[in-house]
C-alpha cells in the first residue's frame, strides 16, 4: 500500500487573476440578468461590466492582480469573523440539544459509565474476523 509523501507546501493554492476575472464576469452577468428580470435600467451597465471583465480576463489578466489581492483579503477577513459564529451556532443549535436529549434519556453513546464490579473495560472482539478486513479501509 502506497502512502502519500509528508511534504506539504506552506502556502495554500491561490486563485489566479484569470479565474478571478471569470468570477467577476459571472457575477456581473448574473446581476445583468437579475436587472433584466426586474425590468431595471441598469442591465446595460452590468452587461457592460461583464464584457469588460471578460475581455480583461482573456487579454490582460495581470491587471487583476491588485483587485484579486483585495478580494482575497476580504475573504480572509470574512472567514475570520464568520467561521467562529457559524461553528458556535452549529454547536449550540445541533450538538447541545442532542447531548441534552441523550442525557435526559440516559443514553451513554461512548460507554463511559463507571462499573465498580467490572474486571476490565476491554471490549472483546471476534478473533475469527481477520484484522486485514477490519483495517483495510479505516477511513
Amino acid at each position: 500500500m502506497a502512502h502519500e509523501g509528508y511534504q506539504r507546501s506552506a502556502e495554500a493554492p491561490s486563485a489566479t487573476p484569470r479565474a478571478f476575472g471569470l468570477l467577476l464576469t459571472t457575477l456581473f452577468a448574473l446581476l445583468a440578468a437579475l436587472a433584466w428580470w426586474k425590468g431595471s435600467d441598469r442591465q446595460v451597465l452590468w452587461a457592460g461590466l461583464a464584457a469588460v471583465a471578460l475581455l480583461i480576463a482573456w487579454l490582460r489578466p495581470q491587471l487583476l492582480r491588485v483587485p484579486l489581492r483585495g478580494w482575497m483579503a476580504l475573504g480572509r477577513g470574512l472567514a475570520a469573523v464568520f467561521n467562529p459564529i457559524v461553528l458556535a451556532l452549529m454547536f449550540g443549535l445541533m450538538f447541545v440539544p442532542i447531548a441534552l436529549w441523550f442525557r435526559l434519556r440516559g443514553r451513554d453513546v461512548l460507554s463511559r459509565r463507571f462499573d465498580p464490579d467490572a474486571d476490565s473495560y476491554w471490549i472483546k472482539r471476534d478473533p475469527k474476523q481477520e484484522l486485514g478486513s477490519r483495517m483495510s479501509r479505516p477511513f
